[in-house]
């Protein structure tokens, strides 16, 4: 039987957490909207609960230029340009018009680091999240959980003990990486390992070759 924390029926709270957003198109901008539409979207079908709701939460890049970099010229004015942009994706490209509308989309302040290729919150995501504190997906926890600015160190709060159940979705094969570059164990261990920190189930997307 599945345990109560991680049954993901319809009455939970799901909050996706991912670290890029559309029109970038990178895996975790793409894979994590139809996730929580599909998530919202059993709920739309199912009886309804006053304790369901699906939130996903994107980076936001608050200077014009990375923008402009990543998402072309003229990039968004405003976070609600991003958001208009997400839910037109959803219903036209995904086909997902019922939960585009429904979905509940928010920001976190980010920046684009090139060295990296990444995008990297610009505050503690955790702290700015508001209840309820249900269910979490963390899209590459290794950033989220490693990259907290603003966080005091000593301070208890993470996503396990926030939330009541957190899944971490692995995107990257480090592992792959390390060892094209000849340094496996300096590399992959200590990422997977934030990988699997402060979460208490991981899916891998992309697994090593036999």
């Amino acid at each position: 039987s599945v345990a109560a924390p991680s049954d993901l029926s319809s009455s939970r709270h799901v909050t996706v957490i991912t670290t890029a957003s559309l029109p970038w198109m990178t895996g975790t901008a793409v894979n994590p909207p139809p996730r929580a539409a599909h998530l919202l979207r059993r709920q739309l079908r199912s009886p309804p609960s006053s304790s369901a709701g699906v939130r996903l939460v994107a980076p936001w890049l608050e200077d014009p230029r990375d923008r402009r970099r990543l998402y072309g010229a003229p990039g968004f004015s405003d976070r609600c340009a991003q958001e208009a942009h997400l839910r037109a994706w959803l219903r036209d490209a995904a086909g997902m018009a019922d939960a585009a509308d429904a979905l509940e989309i928010c920001f976190y302040p980010a920046y684009y680091t090139p060295a990296l290729g990444s995008i990297l919150p610009s505050e503690d995501i955790l702290s700015a999240l508001d209840p309820p504190h249900d269910v979490c997906i963390l899209e590459e926890p290794e950033h989220l959980n490693w990259l907290r600015p603003g966080a005091n160190a000593r301070q208890t709060l993470s996503y396990s003990k926030t939330f009541r159940y957190v899944i971490g979705i692995v995107h990257t094969n480090y592992v792959a990486y390390a060892k094209d570059l000849g340094w496996t164990g300096y590399f992959a261990g200590p990422m997977l390992a934030v990988a699997n920190r402060y979460i208490h189930a991981h899916i891998t997307l992309s697994h090593p070759p036999s």
